[in-house]
């Protein structure tokens, strides 16, 4: 009788703390779509932080951008979500590798699966083997901030500054209305 007692509460205790670890999230990048699906639920350029909360519930940390809610980071599954300029659409999902101490990312490292087209993402991927892989054109903006240009649905490489590209640091997805804005704040 002991013994399935302390059968029965081991399993109880197992299950309360595995009930508190979130699932690891699986993220797949479609370009020829436009679309980012999150564990099966699909998102497009229209889609809005309300739309990714119904699946991700409420972020962990929101910041302001000049007064509004601007960054959502879900520290847990390692991604944030930033929305588009005086909008309530998401413009970009970035995934956290290496947190650098950047506030506006998720504070802890995604573990989840990432698909581009169905191909793994590896944060060990030099640019010039992700674009060989992905059969895609990167173009480095600044030091270690590589994208692909001028599509709908674009792919952001973050690397550390200060080391070889050899480990991303940060993986994002920006929509093309967001690529303008990123544009007008740089100049």
């Amino acid at each position: 009788m002991k013994l399935l007692l302390l059968q029965a509460c081991l399993l109880c205790s197992l299950l309360l703390v595995s009930a508190a670890e979130p699932v690891p999230l699986r993220i797949k990048v479609d370009l020829a779509k436009n679309t980012i699906s999150i564990n099966e639920s699909t998102f497009t350029q229209y889609s809005t932080i309300e739309d990714y909360e119904r699946l991700l519930g409420k972020a962990d940390r929101i910041l302001q951008k000049r007064g509004l809610d601007h960054y959502f980071a879900y520290d847990q599954l390692g991604i944030a979500l930033v929305l588009k300029k005086d909008s309530d659409v998401v413009g970009e999902v970035l995934i956290t590798y290496l947190n650098d101490g950047d506030g506006k990312i998720a504070k802890e490292a995604y573990r989840g699966m990432l698909l581009v087209n169905n191909q793994p993402v590896e944060p060990g991927l030099s640019p010039k083997e992700i674009g060989m892989r992905y059969k895609l054109e990167l173009v480095e903006v600044m030091n270690g901030f590589f994208l692909t240009p001028m599509q709908q649905l674009n792919l952001l490489f973050y690397y550390p500054q200060d080391v070889p590209h050899t480990r991303i640091k940060q993986f994002g997805v920006r929509f093309s209305g967001a690529v303008q804005e990123h544009r007008q704040l740089s100049e």
